[in-house]
C-alpha cells in the first residue's frame, strides 16, 4: 500500500485528495477487519 504513495503524489491535489480519500475508508475497513482475522488465525 505504502508503495503507491509516490504515484499518488504525482497527481493533481484534487485527484490526490479523492483517492486519499478512498484510502483512508479502505484503511478502516482493514483496520475493522483485522480483530476478526486475529480471532480465526491465532
Amino acid at each position: 500500500m505504502r508503495s503507491q504513495l509516490p504515484t499518488f503524489s504525482r497527481k493533481k491535489p484534487s485527484e490526490n485528495n479523492g483517492i486519499s480519500v478512498k484510502r483512508q475508508a479502505t484503511t478502516a475497513h482493514a483496520y475493522h477487519q483485522f480483530p476478526a482475522y486475529t480471532i480465526i488465525l491465532p
